[in-house]
C-alpha cells in the first residue's frame, strides 16, 4: 500500500470511477492533478491525504460533484485550482485557470 508519492500524481481517465485503491495515501511530493475524469463522481479514496507539496489542479472532471474527501489536507504548498468542473457543487474556493 502506498502512503506517499514522491513526484507528481496525475489522475486521469475516461473510465475511472473509484479512488479507494489510494485510501492509504497521505502525501504527494509535487503536484496532484485531476484531469479529464468523465465518470469520477467523488474523491472518496483520498480521505487520508494530508499534504501536497506543490499545487492541486482540477481540470474538466465532468462528473465530480464535491471534493469533501480532501478535508484532511493540512498543507498545500502551491495553488488550488478548479477549471471547467461543470458538476462541482461546492469547491470551497474560487474558479480560476491554472498558470
Amino acid at each position: 500500500m502506498w502512503t506517499e508519492v514522491a513526484g507528481t500524481l496525475a489522475i486521469s481517465g475516461n473510465d475511472l470511477t473509484d479512488l479507494t485503491p489510494l485510501n492509504t495515501l497521505t502525501s504527494v511530493g509535487r503536484n496532484l492533478i485531476f484531469a479529464g475524469n468523465t465518470l469520477l463522481p467523488n474523491l472518496d479514496g483520498l480521505a487520508a491525504l494530508m499534504e501536497v507539496d506543490s499545487s492541486i489542479y482540477f481540470f474538466r472532471n465532468e462528473a465530480l460533484t464535491n471534493v469533501n474527501r480532501l478535508s484532511s489536507l493540512t498543507s498545500i504548498g502551491g495553488d488550488l485550482s478548479f477549471y471547467e468542473n461543470v458538476a462541482l457543487i461546492n469547491s470551497g474556493g474560487s474558479q480560476h485557470s491554472p498558470p
